[in-house]
Parts: structure tokens; C-alpha cells; sequence
């Protein structure tokens, strides 16, 4: 009978888990528009490439990191034209998109560009600064890099290393550390042994390009393959390889970092991501260091102020009206901006025919 009610239980954990899938994910592509079906396609392909970056060579399917990266900046593209062409403010979170942040921003700079952003001046000023020293009904420009929207969570880096290595662990990829990053450290213990163990320094990211770092995916691959060019500098009879090296090589799982000691690695490597993100995000906090649960309400309401405050440019123009807009160009025509600004937009124009209906009651009553 104990056997039975294992067998049973087995079964019916099988079928729990068949039903927690379909919860996940309801909907089949094929259910969706034409349209949207092609940034699916972008993104579940992208997906699946970035969760299989440490697996060895295998003779059926295997692609060298040429082709991956060729795969991966291909579909990337593909997710950031698809948001320009039908006019639609994406949202990329949650992997592999963190993986993928110095060319999401090569890509966003790429086909947004530079915009420049023309404003009328509303007061003068003593200052000497070009941009405070305009006067009423002067216009002037403001040229501005485009960059995609940040917001960080942020996490616990030695929690966050922990319950990720716990729950995904085996499919959760990092940068290997090169042979320069690792210093053995010798220690010596109460029985007089010494004990030899590895210090791994990270590579830190670039805070302008958001290059670097065990995360930076891309970027792996092409430090790891010209490398891989090369004969080692201590061998002087070793000649150069001439073939790529395995993606194995390249990555690895956190589990198998965890099993090689390696933990200190992704907590610093993560530590260091976060900050250097923090620099560049309008917008960051930190929910799972809260005494309190943080409700949905509270934390869309936070994002939205950060927004509005980043995103939302205030122009007055030679008839005193005040007219908002968004920085980037044509801002308020991608859907997900319109809806996010059209309250905002109500209360200032509304605010604005205000001033303007006590202007003219004031100049009647003169």
C-alpha cells in the first residue's frame, strides 16, 4: 500500500507540474497577431539561446560562439527594430535581457539615434551658461544620446547568488574567469599544512558602455575567442589555435561555479553589476531588504513619478502656454508612452488653460 500512495503521489506531482506549465505560459504564439508574433519569435529564440550558453559540444546541434553571437545580436536586433517599426514602448526584463545590456544600448543608439529636443525660453537670467541665458520666446536645442530606459531591482548579492543557484542554477550562465583573474592563496592551518585555495578578481563593467563583467555574454565571447588565437606566453613551443573554443569553455553553469568554490565570484561579479547599473537607472529599489511587503500600487506609483520626472520635458512657448513632451522623439505616438503620459498630459494642459482663462480675466478687468 506504501508503494501505491508513492506511486500515486509521483503521479499526481507529474500532473501538478504539467499544470503549473500551462498556467505559465496559457497562451500559444500562434493565438497572437500576426505582428506580435514575430517579436515572440525573436524573443523565445533569444531565450533559448541564452539558456543553453554553457552546454557542451555535441555533434547534432552544436554552434560555436561565432554563430551564437551572430544569433543572438541578430534576434536582439530584430526585438529593438520591431518596437520602432510598429511604434510600441517595449519592456525587456527578467532574462536574458540582463545578460545583454551593452548591446541593447549599441542597438537602442543605433536605430533611435540622437535626438535634439527644441525648447523656447521663458525667463532671462544673469548667468552666463548658454542654456539658462535665453530669453522669452528664444528657442533653443537640446541634443541628446539616446539611451533605453532603466530600472533596476535590486537584490541581495549573497542572497541573490544563493536561492538563484537553488532554483536555477544549472541554467543560469556566467563568464568562466580567465587565468589572469585567478591567484592561488596559500594559507597555513593548525597542523601545519599549507592549504591552497583560488581568489577570483571580477572584471568590472565600463560605466559609460555597460561592457565587462562575467554578464556581459557578448562580450565573453569575443574576449574568449581572441584569445583563443593565441599560443600561451609561457609555452614558447605551443603554436597559436586556430579553431574556436567550445562554448563549455566559455561558460559556466552557477552550479558548477558553487561546486569549484567559485561562489565569491558571482556575489562580487553581482555587486559590481548592480552598481555600475544603479549609475544609469532612473529609477532603482530594493524590495527584498523591506520590513514590509511592498504592494503592487506603491511600487507602479514610485515608477511611474521616476518616470515622468526623467521622461517629461516642460517647454513654454512665445505666448506663455507651457507644452509637455516626451525626450524621445515622437514619444507620446509609441503605444505604452501614450497611455503612461495621457493623465500627465491632461493635468498640465489643464493647468495650462487655467493659468491662461485668469490671464485674460485679469486684462478685461484692467
Amino acid at each position: 500500500n506504501n508503494n501505491n500512495n508513492n506511486i500515486n503521489t509521483t503521479i499526481k506531482d507529474r500532473h501538478l507540474k504539467e499544470q503549473d506549465k500551462k498556467i505559465a505560459c496559457p497562451v500559444p504564439i500562434d493565438h497572437f497577431q500576426d505582428d506580435y508574433k514575430t517579436l515572440l519569435k525573436y524573443h523565445t529564440t533569444l531565450t533559448n539561446l541564452c539558456l543553453q550558453l554553457g552546454k557542451a559540444k555535441s555533434s547534432s546541434n552544436y554552434k560555436g560562439p561565432h554563430t551564437y553571437k551572430a544569433n543572438i545580436l541578430k534576434n536582439l536586433e530584430g526585438i529593438i527594430v520591431w518596437g520602432k517599426e510598429h511604434k510600441v514602448a517595449l519592456a525587456l526584463h527578467d532574462a536574458p535581457y540582463p545578460l545583454l545590456m551593452p548591446e541593447i544600448l549599441k542597438l537602442v543608439q543605433k536605430h533611435y539615434g540622437i535626438t535634439t529636443t527644441t525648447s523656447t525660453g521663458s525667463s532671462s537670467s544673469s548667468s552666463s551658461s548658454s542654456t539658462n541665458n535665453s530669453k522669452r520666446g528664444e528657442k533653443k536645442s537640446v541634443t541628446t544620446v539616446v539611451k533605453p530606459i532603466i530600472l533596476l531591482s535590486e537584490r541581495n548579492p549573497k542572497e541573490y547568488t544563493r536561492k538563484r543557484s537553488k532554483t536555477h542554477g544549472s541554467y543560469t550562465y556566467l563568464c568562466r574567469p580567465t587565468k589572469d583573474q585567478s591567484t592561488v592563496v596559500r594559507t597555513n592551518t593548525n597542523s601545519s599544512k599549507t592549504k591552497k585555495t583560488k581568489k577570483i578578481a571580477i572584471e568590472s563593467m565600463n560605466v559609460t558602455t555597460l561592457e565587462g563583467g562575467a554578464f556581459d555574454v557578448v562580450g565573453c565571447m569575443d574576449r574568449a575567442t581572441s584569445l583563443f588565437g593565441k599560443a600561451d606566453d609561457n609555452d614558447d613551443n605551443a603554436a597559436p589555435q586556430t579553431t574556436s573554443p567550445p562554448m563549455n569553455q566559455i561558460f559556466y553553469s552557477f552550479k558548477e561555479a558553487n561546486k569549484q568554490q567559485q561562489t565569491q565570484y558571482i556575489i562580487d561579479t553581482m555587486k559590481n553589476y548592480q552598481d555600475t547599473l544603479q549609475k544609469s537607472a532612473i529609477f532603482s529599489y530594493n524590495m527584498f531588504e523591506k520590513d514590509t511587503r511592498t504592494s503592487v500600487n506603491e511600487l507602479a506609483s514610485q515608477i511611474k513619478k521616476s518616470m515622468i520626472e526623467a521622461l517629461l520635458v516642460v517647454s513654454e512657448d512665445n505666448n506663455g502656454r507651457s507644452h509637455n513632451q516626451v525626450r524621445m522623439k515622437d514619444g507620446m505616438d509609441y503605444l505604452g508612452l501614450n497611455h503612461f503620459f495621457a493623465d500627465v498630459a491632461h493635468d498640465i494642459n489643464s493647468n495650462n488653460n487655467n493659468r491662461r482663462h485668469r490671464r485674460l480675466s485679469l486684462k478685461r478687468m484692467s
